[in-house]
């Protein structure tokens, strides 16, 4: 670093699925180096990093004696099995061995949870247990970059404790300022704040990367910072958040801090962005796109398009499209593009199943390298759909996935179980729909509904007939009592009742789950239309090259 230089170092904290680079953390770097000529940038992938820690623990350390040693050190040599298969060394179990994939995929789809280990890490943070040592050593990596502000982006559930124990570690060494943002600071930041106080120093609410950089500008102001939150007189004080209009203003994300070839995945599939915030803004259950002020904005297609290729120029062909979703008109011209400038990638979205994805474009959709679309189904009931303001239809949703199967295409849908006033009778029409599109939809997204803080829902409970509420064990999730429809036992009890037939459309033998990583898949199925090309038939209906 240049002499009179200052450097932000930004981590992604553990735990989360480590098969991609988080995107966000490496957006800011971009901007902030863009924008800020004295800032130099350091992005950390500690969620990464625990992992691999973990992993060279199991195959250094000798399993203690004692109760269930044998059930043990099985599991070890099957999670560094998960380890190295997922990691590249063993394509035939990986692309061939179904059977051992899920197994592997099982076992790693609950490593989050036993590493995080939420009810020790929830004494840790008020001290009433030992900080385990690996938070030692990551603030000794932190603090070697030699860090003017430390930035942490948390955006799971899982990564509160570990990113607030973070935290607090980092403050017994130095008075560096934290300054912590991400998805999960989208609701009520200032309440979060007070009843946090002495860990971070400030958090950043919304979109981050103008804030973040008028922040380091201005050398520690809080009062002007659009989006800061921050402590005066002991009271949390929230600014209102900055919405940047002109996402190509933003720039690209910058990768270059990270290794794209270490994560869990035989080859790496990236994250593009290509809008931010949700065009529809209404469903009753979801309160996400308020992390972009109610906005929806697009990103140039030939940004985008610019983007893919100097990714494709490295090598990586591999792309998750991470927006809410895609409206079917950026759809369509990304298709265009992609297909215009010969760009031989493959990728996968998520779309909201309304008519405008006709035949038509979904053939160009998976011409130009779409496998895969995660439609927002949710429910068989047009009553529930039209109750959660889904905007959708049920005759048009089947049509879509009809059509989305004959071109090629893998559906993946949503389903929830026990939305608030959902009945038995209406909960089968959407095991219905399903069952009459098993041989259309490749897997099933499912769970029991949960109240979230800032959703219509939680804003109108008397609308959805919700009578009580009160907080549960996870942060912004209420337990609650609804006074039609299904109970919350009754609705997990179906749930648990349905599970073998849920997951029966991910794989021949649901008895082993139907864990499968979003990442993971693309490739897959990409394998899979490899060594059994999909012969579709063009008709009139084509305008393009079937390839």
């Amino acid at each position: 670093m240049k002499s009179g230089n200052k450097k932000l170092v930004l981590v992604y904290p553990p735990y989360s699925t480590a098969t991609a680079p988080p995107l966000g953390v490496c957006f800011l770097k971009s901007f902030v180096e863009k924008s800020l000529p004295n800032w130099s940038v350091k992005v950390m992938d500690l969620n990464l990093t625990a992992h691999q820690d973990y992993f060279s623990l199991l195959d250094h350390h000798f399993c203690s004696a004692g109760d269930n040693m044998t059930a043990r050190l099985a599991a070890e040599t099957l999670l560094s099995q998960a380890a190295r298969t997922f990691s590249g060394q063993n394509d035939n179990e990986f692309y061939n061995r179904a059977d051992r994939y899920l197994l592997y995929s099982g076992l790693w789809h609950n490593l989050s949870l036993q590493l995080a280990n939420p009810s020790l890490m929830g004494k840790v943070y008020p001290q009433t247990e030992t900080v385990p040592a690996q938070f030692t050593q990551y603030v000794e990596l932190i603090l070697q970059e030699q860090p003017t502000v430390i930035g942490l982006s948390i955006c799971y559930t899982q990564q509160l404790y570990m990113g607030l124990c973070l935290a607090r570690e980092i403050k017994k060494y130095c008075d560096i300022p934290v300054i912590a943002g991400g998805t999960f600071f989208n609701s009520k930041p200032d309440e979060f704040l007070d009843a946090n106080p002495g860990v971070f120093d400030f958090i950043i609410s919304g979109e981050a990367e103008k804030s973040l950089a008028e922040f380091l500008k201005l050398e520690l102001v809080p009062e002007t910072v659009a989006g800061l939150v921050y402590l005066k007189d002991g009271k949390a004080i929230a600014n209102p958040p900055v919405i940047e209009g002109d996402l190509d203003y933003m720039g690209e994300p910058d990768f270059s801090d990270l290794n794209l070839h270490s994560y869990y995945i035989p080859e790496p599939v990236l994250p593009i962005m290509t809008s931010r915030g949700c065009y529809w803004q209404r469903c009753a259950f979801c309160a996400h796109y308020k992390s972009a002020g109610h906005t929806y904005r697009r990103r140039s297609i030939s940004q985008v398009i610019e983007e893919i290729k100097k990714h494709v120029g490295k090598g990586i062909r591999n792309f998750a499209i991470i927006d809410e979703m895609i409206a079917p008109s950026q759809f369509e011209q990304l298709a265009d593009a992609i297909m215009k400038a010969d760009l031989d990638i493959r990728y996968y979205a998520s779309a909201k199943p309304m008519n405008q994805f006709n035949r038509h474009l979904l053939v160009k959709m998976y011409d130009s390298g779409c496998r895969y679309i995660l439609w927002g189904v949710e429910s068989g009931c047009q009553r529930i759909l039209d109750l959660m303001d889904k905007g959708t239809n049920i005759q048009e949703i089947e049509q879509i996935l009809e059509n989305a199967y004959q071109v090629g295409l893998k559906n993946h849908v949503f389903v929830i179980f026990g939305f608030p006033t959902e009945t038995r009778q209406e909960l089968q029409l959407t095991l219905d729909l399903l069952a009459r599109h098993k041989k259309t939809i490749a897997m099933v997204h499912r769970g029991v509904y949960e109240l979230e803080a800032d959703t219509p829902v939680f804003n109108e409970p008397q609308k959805f007939s919700i009578t009580r509420y009160r907080t549960s064990n996870t942060p912004g999730v209420y337990e609650f009592g609804c006074s039609a429809g299904m109970t919350r036992q009754e609705s997990r009890e179906a749930f648990n009742k349905n599970i073998l037939f849920l997951r029966s459309f991910a794989t021949d033998t649901p008895e082993l789950g139907d864990a499968k990583f979003r990442d993971h898949l693309l490739l897959l199925y990409s394998h899979q239309e490899a060594a059994k090309p999909y012969n579709r038939k063009c008709d009139h209906e084509t305008i393009v090259s079937c390839r």
